[in-house]
Parts: structure tokens; sequence; C-alpha cells
């Protein structure tokens, strides 16, 4: 579908994950510079103010952990997207890559990333553990479930206090930060969260297109094919393929 809408000269805002897999979604970046038009994968949590407010070193300090989880139980037939490998089934591309996107907004990126995982007899991943390391020894540790019911919640250690973002971590209404030698304090964004934050990312894109951008800088085409080589790696790492990676 957005092929065929670059091919119609339309702007296009996709749905994560942009791709099932890294090549396809190069491909798919590649379309839209040679069609000249504007592209964004709707990752719509770094779009999100609170998301964006604890992206502040001089407020905050330097994060050296993230923690954060992601889940809920599964119960569909098994031709569901979330279910169906031929769909990209799995708990990590739909659900893991928030918790990834967090470490990456947060820590930068990642140098070595570990997984384990449970899969089903279809070969899909149902639940998976995560482990990073980050630049300057920073660390993360992800957790993504298609059989629990997780907190959905997520912390960041600095070297001066905690922030600890509201449940759900990926579209938070506020987050708390508890500095070393201090009180607890609400932490929120420099602007209104819209809705549930998907106005917010609605507002950036046609904040890119009033200014001819043809990517976002919140979230950038190289931001989102890192992330699609980490998935692409964490799943090498797991097991789990889709037939769309090709021999």
């Amino acid at each position: 579908m957005t092929l065929d809408a670059f091919a119609a000269g339309k702007h296009v805002l996709c749905e994560k994950p942009l791709t099932m897999n890294t090549s396809e979604a190069e491909a798919m970046v590649g379309l839209a510079r040679e069609h000249d038009r504007f592209l964004m994968e709707a990752m719509w949590m770094a779009c999100h103010p609170v998301i964006r407010a604890l992206r502040d070193p001089a407020r905050f300090g330097t994060p050296r952990q993230v923690h954060a989880d992601i889940g809920f139980v599964v119960d569909s037939p098994a031709t569901d997207r979330l279910l169906d490998p031929s769909l990209g089934a799995g708990a990590l591309l739909d659900m893991g890559i928030y918790p990834l996107t967090l470490a990456h907004l947060l820590l930068g990126e990642a140098v070595e990333l570990r997984a384990v995982a449970n899969l089903s007899p279809s070969g899909i991943d149902l639940d998976i553990a995560i482990a990073g390391r980050y630049p300057a020894g920073a660390t993360a540790a992800l957790t993504a479930s298609m059989t629990s019911v997780a907190a959905r919640t997520a912390s960041v250690a600095t070297d001066r206090g905690t922030l600890t973002l509201a449940p759900p971590f990926h579209h938070p209404d506020h987050a708390v930060w508890t500095p070393l030698d201090g009180e607890p304090e609400i932490v929120t964004g420099a602007e209104p969260v819209i809705g549930t934050g998907l106005g917010n990312e609605a507002v950036e894109v046609a904040r890119c297109l009033r200014e001819e951008l043809l990517e976002s800088p919140l979230v950038p085409h190289a931001q989102t094919l890192t992330l699609m080589r980490q998935m692409d790696d964490i799943r090498r790492d797991i097991g789990v393929r889709y037939d769309a990676d090709g021999a």
C-alpha cells in the first residue's frame, strides 16, 4: 500500500514497524526518495511530549540503565496478524519495538544486543527478553510478551536519580523524577499530550509537510533502519524467520 501511495504521488505515514525486515525497509526509504515524497514510520512514542521531555541530560543527568516491559495476552485465531508468521507475527515486531525504541532514544545506538525467547509451535516469539549494551557502558533490560499481562512500566536510572514512566510507558501522561537528594517531581512535556499521543504524531507529520521535509527529525529514516536492523539481529539470535527474509 505504501509503494502504491508513492507511485500515486502521495506522502506516507506508515505503521510501525515499517516493514518485516531491513531489506524491505531500505527499499521503501529508497522509493520515497526516488519519488521525492515524505515517509515516516508511525513510531508515535518518539513524538510524545513526555518521552521527548526525558531526553534532557542537563536536567536529569546521564542515563545509565533503562528497564521497560510491555505485553498483553493474545487470544486470537492463528490467522491473526499477531500469530500468523506470514504477517510478521510475534512479540518483538509488534511490542518489543517500543522498549527497543525507548532505549535507543535515551541511550543511543546499541553496541550489543542479546535475546532469549519462548517460541510457539509455528516458530514465532511469544515472549522475549533482550539485554542491551549501549555507548559509554549504559545497559538496558527489555521484555515483551503475548502470553502475560505486563505492567507496561519503564524506568530510567541516571547518574543523578531515577525517572519512572507512568504506564503505559510508551504513551504516558507523565513521568516522575526522583533525584538522588531531593523530592520526587512530576515531569510533563513542553506541549500538551493530544489524545493518547497519536495527535502529537499527526501534528509532527503536518509540520513536516508544511516545511516540505521528506523525513521527520523526531523519527528519521536512519533511526527506523537502525531499529529494523536490531530486530533482524534479534530474530536471528532467537531463531525466528519469516518467508520475507528470503533464502
